[in-house]
């Protein structure tokens, strides 16, 4: 017949389209191809359904017939050897309605309840047979992951949080989390921590990407600063998931609030390392002058990014600079709020005004001085419940709203030893606050008593590190030594609250026999600490200091979780110790213990702080020529007819004295930064009540005018 042929193939005239189902030429018999006349119609429900039918159809068929019904006591065995050779078998339909379909092409838009069925029955046997089982049980045995016997084997999951409504026999199972760290920070390490210290990452690096998302964030203008590894070390060391949530958006918001992070990434790595870098000196100051840019303009003085940037710097100069400058740098912030309108006027939710008053009451106690009533006032503004028993907080001798630690006893890093000491610091501290202003002679000899009862009994706790054997494991042996510099700590503490009198001239009363083991350096003679004031002290408080210091860094304090759940009372330890050490080296200042006054070494110097470096010279801001001049140099003046050696030895003693002091204070730093976020009442509530311990100690630091000429050097 005519017409017929490709030539005169005509498509009918009902249907608007051209719609076939032919087999691919060189392609398997499964593939379909549709063909429309308008793009639209390939979305058409009746093209979908036949595309998808097509190709359940083809699965089907794949498969192969379900095997037949089999006893019960007969279990087949499925391997993935036996399923890929089962499967490479084509094998008819169970159904003999089943047409595929090609020979079916109308295709219905359901399918048959035998086809579904061998969907639901076949498809999750062979995948669930096909996975191995866990716990070293091989595939297709009778011990699978959900066995008891598998359970019994599996390591015990730790847990990311901890419930606030958990029972305290969960808690006790599980390990305490008193912050969440960030990605990648040392707490989320875990068995390849490690190797992160012996090999330290000097910065995020991208080897498949010539891009680089840091180079988005603000740039100092001076090229030699690595903002990469300086923002690497803060993340590791200091960031956590609750400053991601206010803090972190607003510090990368503004050039000023950003780079001011440097600051104390650059410190903290000094301190840590016991250097002093150029790289501090070039970050401070870049800072500094972006800080009074900022200032010299009305509307931009009182943002929250400017005073966030005040307040970091603050941070960097409690580690690196003297004491005048730090008061300075308190009464400077202190303004800023003012002209804001108040600690309630900050932004960041509160985060802005927990930090900054954390910050300057950290200050006020190293210093031994008394905070402005500004930031007292807001530390007692702050609620402070008490949490429910199975909520982990940062408990420490300074801050416990609850009856007892019950943080502190479930954690499985504290030993009875430490319990006993915190138990007993925490008795002191209440002593120390609970005495009135005036009180009756039977009063006070009452609390003395007290006092001196507790004193003799934290002198009485034997060193743990002393039976230290080689049998015990990393983790007792760092326990044992936490509980030692909980123990010196206690020490320091005790004496200088049974005594009344400052932290700063405390170490002369303590025996240095006590921590003659501990110490790594010369101990020193027992009469050491009972003649008068000279280079003996100093050979008394470098013996305890050097101890504390070498305890800190055998409990891994130094680059690791800051103690876990511990984290309160190493934070406590660290504050003790800065305020003990705070006549050590170039930082302090040479107080008259009778008059309370202080004369700071070296004032004409303390303008590098806040103006460049002379003669293109990278000089340490606020350390020029203190060094010579500093509080031990009265040691030398005075004992012009001594030997040599005890010049040369008071010199190495002061060098080394400012190391161990930056190294607690920048330790200290970090501790309350951690906690700053996710525990903002707690850290200020305790900085409150120690702030009350100074002050029931007598004061030796700068009055109020000394703190306001401190001030104008921000010519605010």
């Amino acid at each position: 017949m005519r017409g017929k042929g490709y030539g005169g193939f005509q498509p009918p005239a009902s249907n608007g389209r051209l719609k076939s189902s032919s087999k691919s030429p060189t392609g398997p018999k499964t593939f379909v191809f549709v063909t429309a006349t308008e793009p639209k119609q390939f979305n058409s429900t009746e093209t979908m359904r036949n595309v998808r039918s097509t190709v359940m159809h083809d699965v089907i068929r794949r498969r192969g017939e379900e095997p037949k019904a089999k006893p019960l006591h007969v279990v087949k065995k499925y391997t993935p050897r036996a399923m890929s050779r089962e499967n490479s078998k084509p094998t008819p339909p169970a159904s003999s309605t089943f047409r595929h379909p090609e020979q079916h092409p109308a295709n219905p838009p359901t399918i048959d309840s035998q086809t579904a069925l061998k969907l639901y029955r076949t498809e999750p046997k062979k995948i669930n047979r096909s996975i191995p089982s866990l716990s070293g049980s091989t595939p297709g045995s009778s011990t699978t992951a959900s066995s008891p016997k598998a359970l019994s084997r599996l390591p015990p999951k730790r847990p990311r949080t901890i419930d606030s409504f958990a029972t305290t026999e969960t808690l006790d199972e599980a390990e305490q989390i008193l912050v969440q760290p960030s990605q990648g920070s040392p707490n989320c390490r875990g068995m390849n921590e490690h190797f992160y210290l012996a090999y330290p990452t000097l910065g995020p690096v991208n080897f498949f990407s010539p891009y680089d998302p840091f180079y988005t964030l603000p740039r100092p203008s001076n090229t030699t600063i690595d903002v990469e590894r300086l923002k690497w070390h803060c993340h590791n060391y200091f960031g956590t998931r609750a400053m991601a949530h206010n803090w972190l958006p607003q510090a990368i918001n503004a050039r000023e609030s950003f780079l001011s992070t440097l600051c104390i990434s650059s410190t903290h790595e000094d301190a840590m390392a016991g250097v002093q870098s150029h790289v501090t000196v070039i970050v401070n100051t870049e800072v500094l002058h972006i800080i009074r840019e900022r200032l010299s303009e009305k509307w931009s003085r009182v943002r929250d990014s400017t005073i966030m940037s005040v307040a970091h710097l603050l941070c960097s100069r409690l580690v690196s600079s003297n004491e005048r400058e730090r008061a300075g740098h308190e009464d400077a912030l202190r303004q800023l709020i003012d002209e804001r309108g108040g600690m309630k006027a900050l932004g960041l939710r509160g985060e802005l005004a927990a930090v900054s008053t954390a910050m300057v009451l950290t200050s006020t106690i190293l210093r031994e001085a008394s905070p402005h009533p500004t930031f007292l006032a807001y530390a007692s503004t702050l609620d402070n419940p008490p949490p429910p028993p199975s909520k982990a907080i940062p408990e420490s001798p300074i801050y416990r709203p609850r009856d007892r630690f019950y943080t502190l006893e479930r954690s499985k890093n504290a030993s009875p030893v430490l319990l006993d000491l915190v138990y007993h610091t925490r008795s002191l501290t209440e002593l120390c606050l609970a005495t009135p202003a005036s009180p009756s002679a039977h009063t006070s000899a009452s609390i003395q008593t007290r006092k001196e009862q507790i004193r003799d009994q934290v002198r009485s706790t034997p060193s743990q590190v002393r039976a230290l054997g080689r049998e015990l494991d990393a983790r007792e042996k760092r326990k044992a030594w936490r509980a030692e510099a909980v123990r010196l700590a206690s020490l320091l503490y005790a004496e200088a609250v049974a005594a009344n009198t400052p932290f700063s001239s405390v170490a002369r009363l303590v025996d240095p026999t006590t921590c003659a083991s501990t110490c790594g350096g010369r101990p020193a003679s027992t009469t050491a600490s009972t003649t008068a004031s000279g280079p003996t002290d100093v050979e008394g408080k470098e013996t305890i200091l050097s101890a504390l210091h070498n305890a800190l860094k055998h409990s891994g304090a130094e680059y690791s979780d800051c103690w876990a759940d511990l984290t309160g009372v190493l934070f406590w330890v660290t504050l003790v110790a800065g305020a003990v050490a705070r006549f050590s080296g170039s930082g302090a200042s040479n107080v008259n213990a009778t008059t309370g006054t202080s004369n700071t070494v070296n004032e004409n110097n303390n303008n590098n702080s806040i103006t460049t470096t002379p003669n293109g010279k990278h000089e340490r801001a606020g350390f020029s020529g203190q060094r010579e001049t500093a509080h031990w140099g009265s040691v030398e003046t005075t004992a012009n007819a001594a030997s040599g050696w005890q010049a040369n030895g008071s010199k190495r003693l002061r060098e080394q004295e400012e190391r161990q002091r930056k190294w607690f204070i920048a330790l200290n730093v970090r501790c309350a930064i951690v906690l700053a976020f996710e525990h903002r009442v707690p850290v200020v509530r305790g900085l409150e009540g120690m702030v009350g311990v100074v002050g029931a100690l007598g004061r030796r630091g700068m009055g109020r005018r000394e703190v306001q000429q401190s001030a104008q050097l921000w010519e605010l």
